[in-house]
């Protein structure tokens, strides 16, 4: 997260908005707001969220820039692959083609992402290396029960052309 975030303050971003379900006490959401918040007020970016509630095609995010009109040049940064279907076709919706007024990034590294146009920046996460590695915590654990620890598995960020 805090990766794609320089990417985005390298490209000359003023502004990241996260959009998320609602982040509550999930980890993973929690921790990506925090990997953005932390990388982007380093540098005096702004962050804002734009929480989705339901799936609305996009309704939360169109709801959020007709108050909110993109005057900065802002990234939208996508918590899943749910949240930037939301975005993608929210900015559609709107007429607003990225990232010439806009960039567009996020997690999940669907299919679709590189084959639209722009393809999207994404951070892929590889389910099967993090299956593999919970199933051999797990056999650990069972033969000898070890202190908890933090456990990352290594992402890839593919930079395509929506910053």
């Amino acid at each position: 997260t805090k990766k794609l975030t320089q990417e985005i303050i390298e490209k000359g971003y003023e502004k990241i908005i996260l959009v998320t379900e609602p982040i509550g006490n999930i980890s993973p959401r929690v921790e990506r707001y925090e990997g953005i918040k932390i990388a982007a007020l380093a540098k005096n970016i702004s962050v804002e969220v734009v929480q989705l509630f339901s799936k609305g095609e996009g309704s939360a995010i169109i709801d959020y820039v007709k108050r909110n009109p993109l005057e900065k040049k802002t990234a939208f940064f996508a918590s899943n692959g749910n949240a930037l279907y939301e975005i993608v076709v929210a900015l559609h919706h709107m007429g607003l083609v990225f990232p010439k007024e806009c960039g567009v990034c996020g997690y999940d590294d669907w299919f679709w992402a590189e084959l639209i146009t722009p393809g999207i920046t994404t951070i892929h996460q590889d389910p099967h290396r993090i299956g593999q590695r919970a199933v051999t915590i797990l056999l650990e654990e069972m033969t000898a029960p070890q202190p908890a620890e933090r456990i990352e598995v290594a992402a890839a960020i593919h930079l395509r052309e929506s910053l």
